[in-house]
């Protein structure tokens, strides 16, 4: 799709689908304790950023918008806050089963679980983004830092030393 390796596309697809997942099951995750706000937060920025990313990538022709230093700035926060949402979502759920904090509702352990289990997945898909994000940029960054440039100064390097715009 547009300017997207394969797999950059498959990891954005399957981050924003357990977003989306960690959204729901945070909110209906409120009546049994409001610890999980900090993932319902974190799923809809991470959601609205995937949404930016892709309709940034839609093009066909190859564009280093997507790579860009903010965009991979952004990237790293969210895995930032996605490791927060786990360490409260852990937290609770050991609170839970060792019988710490008592809830009535029944099925506290099994939402406590799953939102533990989302949390750690959506913390590697993307944290795995921003790494290959990041190595997108530092590649894109080289290849634009060698590449061949005609100058009418005689004087002047023909190399260029750097970084494109599009990349700041």
């Amino acid at each position: 799709m547009g300017t997207f390796q394969d797999y950059h596309f498959f990891l954005l697809a399957l981050s924003l689908c357990l977003s989306a997942a960690a959204t729901t099951m945070g909110a209906l995750s409120f009546s049994l304790t409001p610890f999980f706000s900090p993932v319902v937060t974190t799923g809809i920025l991470t959601f609205v950023h995937h949404i930016t990313i892709l309709l940034a990538g839609r093009n066909k022709a190859p564009t280093p918008r997507i790579y860009s230093r903010s965009s991979v700035a952004c990237t790293y926060l969210l895995t930032l806050l996605w490791m927060a949402c786990l360490a409260v979502s852990i937290t609770f759920a050991a609170l839970l089963f060792l019988g710490k904090i008592h809830n009535p509702h029944p099925r506290s352990k099994i939402w406590t679980t799953i939102v533990s289990g989302i949390s750690l997945l959506e913390t590697s898909f993307v944290l795995s983004l921003a790494i290959k994000y990041h190595k997108e940029l530092k590649q894109i960054r080289y290849r634009d830092k060698w590449r061949w440039r005609i100058d009418t100064n005689m004087n002047a390097s023909q190399w260029r030393s750097v970084y494109p715009s599009s990349c700041r």
